[in-house]
């Protein structure tokens, strides 16, 4: 790893001894990959914290189809970096572009290349590889104490492989190991002894296989979309463009999985998916080759929650309105109960005023005296035609001579 800093420098140790360099060019303190020679340089462990022997473990930059940094236990891989989309590490979480003011992996078409970055002259860095086989970057303000910023392993899942081919690590979830939709556990007792290093295999063959085997071909293969994942290893590199590159993966039967990432392109899968991981956050999309039937169930799924949710939501307002409804119903002969003895109550107010009206009248009449017929021919002078004033509808009226009958005063 060679810092670019044309002042202070700090190492990339092997052990946790520092070692300062100051107000040089350019050093190149890491050629993580030589060739014709095919000389690898690699940052290696300790055997002990107090044995600075050549340990087992060593980690570098390995060039396949991508750069990639991994840590060995021996010739066993035990880590990955993802590979490296000319800013960053994909498979490392949250790790920025901006990280150490940007690393830089350089190719001098030669045979050799650098991973270098640059050093920030008031917060010293180093990257150290322990006995455990974990690299650690620490940063110091005054060179002695020093505090580590990040780490290989965080999880469980870091581990090279952890779940298996086809198997996907996300330390959110207990158990940390799942199988992908359309596989299942290669070995059923000891996936639920949570060793999952034997991985899953398919449920149901790929159109190709099953052509193959001389059985119908059916539809055509589909793609489940994975997100926020770590890729898995052993990927190859088409140039094909990112609207092809699913067409390419999806005519061609070696194909199991893909994904198309920026400063990458497209990178194509033909054989098994091995050291995949969910991540809470970053990561890129991957699309894993599924049967049609395992891809239409899942639709299947979901076309029947969506339509029993819309007739679930229509019953509850057909429900709802019916019970309205009888609420109405149940409502009206209450209405016209009270309506009926408000009526009756106003009815009774209005017999009773009557009646008391009636009363009143009644003593009224009581009260006025009565004439018999010889006593008004007598007052009209015997109903003569000079005293007739009018003709009505109750018969005819006569003008009357005043006088006193019993003490009243009666004008007829």
């Amino acid at each position: 790893m060679r810092p670019r800093s044309k002042e202070s420098i700090m190492l990339l140790a092997p052990a946790i001894q520092n070692l300062y360099s100051h107000k040089q060019q350019a050093l190149n303190l890491w050629n993580l990959f030589e060739t014709p020679t095919c000389k690898k340089v690699r940052l290696t462990s300790w055997k002990s914290p107090s044995d600075p022997s050549i340990g087992n473990l060593s980690a570098g930059i390995d060039v396949r189809n991508f750069p990639e940094f991994f840590i060995w236990n021996g010739s066993r891989l035990i880590w990955r970096s993802g590979p490296w989309n000319n800013q960053v590490f994909i498979g490392v979480p949250n790790m920025l572009s901006t990280y150490h003011y940007g690393f830089s992996l350089e190719d001098d078409k030669e045979g050799t290349f650098y991973l270098s970055f640059i050093l920030n002259e008031s917060f010293p860095t180093k990257f150290v590889l322990n006995e455990q086989g974990n690299v650690f970057d620490a940063s110091s303000i005054n060179g002695e104490d020093w505090e580590v910023v990040w780490s290989a392993f965080q999880t469980e899942c870091d581990v090279y492989g952890k779940c298996g081919a086809f198997g996907s690590c996300n330390s959110q979830n207990t158990p940390i190991c799942s199988c992908l939709r359309g596989f299942e556990p290669k070995n059923t007792g000891e996936w639920n002894r949570g060793n999952w290093t034997s991985g899953c295999v398919r449920r149901k063959p790929l159109q190709c296989e099953r052509v193959n085997n001389g059985s119908e071909g059916g539809k055509k293969d589909g793609f489940l979309k994975l997100t926020m994942m770590k890729v898995p290893d052993l990927a190859d590199w088409s140039s094909a463009r990112e609207g092809n590159c699913r067409n390419q993966c999806l005519e061609n039967c070696s194909c199991i999985a893909y994904a198309y990432v920026s400063g990458i392109g497209c990178m194509p899968w033909t054989r098994s998916l091995i050291d995949l991981q969910k991540f809470s956050s970053g990561g890129v999309d991957l699309y894993v080759r599924l049967a049609y039937s395992e891809l239409d169930k899942e639709g299947n799924v979901k076309v029947i929650v969506t339509v029993t949710v819309i007739i679930g939501v229509i019953f509850i307002g057909i429900c709802i309105y019916l019970l309205w409804h009888w609420m109405a119903k149940q409502k009206a002969p209450w209405t016209n109960i009270y309506k009926h003895r408000e009526d009756e109550e106003m009815l009774l107010l209005n017999m009773s005023e009557d009646n008391h009206g009636d009363k009143v009248n009644q003593a009224k009449l009581e009260e006025m005296p009565i004439f018999n017929l010889q006593e008004l021919a007598s007052a009209t002078n015997s109903f003569h035609q000079s005293n007739k004033l009018g003709q009505g509808g109750f018969g005819p009226v006569y003008r009357v001579m005043v006088y006193l009958v019993e003490g009243y005063c009666l004008t007829i």
